[in-house]
């Protein structure tokens, strides 16, 4: 009995562990809910304006501009504010580009910004084959949302040397979102007072490997970090990890500036958890990655 009850014990803990969509490869953080919606595209519209001259006006009147893509280190020169046109009603393309260069132009930002985050995991057992381990591993599952911290950056780093890369998502990488409308199953843009909100829900993705990474939830948010050797001496046979569709809700001002960041990513894991040759325990999880960012220039 104590070898059983070590092994669930550790199997609670490895679950623990892969539900924690933290950056990095299990790196905790923290992180926010997003409002999910869905709209049909029209097919054609005309192209969105490129914000190349948009981004913020910060202390003693400086003016910058965002990059297109993120990059390691902002660019040096400023520029005068600029309207941005946004892509309203527009196709599932120009909706995504638009959404990419005002995303990725946060982490390029080199003006000073106040970054609120607030993340965390949410997760429940759906089911269990060991009832009796049901108390046990529901108590260990982490349900560590909401966690808050809020950061300036100026130039892309704060005062202590913390990175904007590696604040957003995707961590540490240049970009905030690399994502392609293949990975889209729909997108809304619409004018919110003097700025606009966009609302985009990805594809569902699925895999049988525990070291699985989809290919355009991981291009614009934070995914599970586990690997088999998390779980040694346990294995995960059988197992299925389906993230059904993360939604990301945003707004950006008229400059083409995110205001606003909310992420919502939930992962359905299951899988039969062996100790050597032996299935000990079958389960299933399904845990809701949060994040959510308010941006102040």
């Amino acid at each position: 009995m104590k070898k059983i009850t070590a092994i669930i014990l550790a199997l609670v803990f490895a679950l623990g562990a892969c539900l924690m969509l933290a950056s990095c490869g299990g790196k905790t953080t923290d992180e926010t809910t997003a409002a999910t919606t869905e709209a049909n595209e029209p097919e054609t519209m005309a192209q969105a304006e490129n914000p190349e001259a948009s981004t913020a006006q910060n202390t003693a009147d400086e003016s910058v501009q965002p990059s297109e893509g993120a990059s390691e280190t902002a660019p040096a020169e400023t520029t005068t504010l600029a309207a941005v046109e946004a892509p309203v009603g527009g196709s599932v393309a120009q909706i995504v580009e638009y959404y990419n260069k005002a995303a990725n132009g946060a982490k390029a930002y080199p003006g000073t910004m106040k970054v609120k985050r607030t993340q965390g995991t949410v997760s429940s057992l759906e089911s269990i084959s060991i009832e009796l381990a049901r108390g046990i591993v529901e108590g260990i599952l982490p349900n560590d949302y909401p966690q808050e911290k809020t950061v300036t950056f100026t130039n892309g780093k704060s005062s202590s040397g913390e990175k904007a890369s590696a604040f957003f998502p995707v961590d540490d990488k240049p970009y905030t979102s690399n994502l392609t409308p293949a990975g889209v199953k729909s997108a809304s843009c619409a004018k919110q007072g003097s700025g606009y909100k966009v609302v985009i829900t990805l594809v569902s993705e699925k895999g049988d490997d525990i070291n699985f990474v989809p290919k355009h939830h991981s291009s614009c948010a934070d995914t599970l970090a586990l690997t088999q050797e998390d779980l040694d001496p346990l294995t995960i046979n059988e197992c299925n990890i389906t993230y059904t569709g993360a939604t990301i809700t945003a707004t950006v001002d008229e400059y083409g500036r995110i205001t606003t960041l909310n992420i919502s990513e939930p992962v359905v894991i299951e899988g039969k958890v062996a100790w050597k040759s032996f299935n000990i325990i079958e389960v299933k999880v399904i845990g809701t990655w949060k994040q959510e960012f308010v941006v102040t220039y």
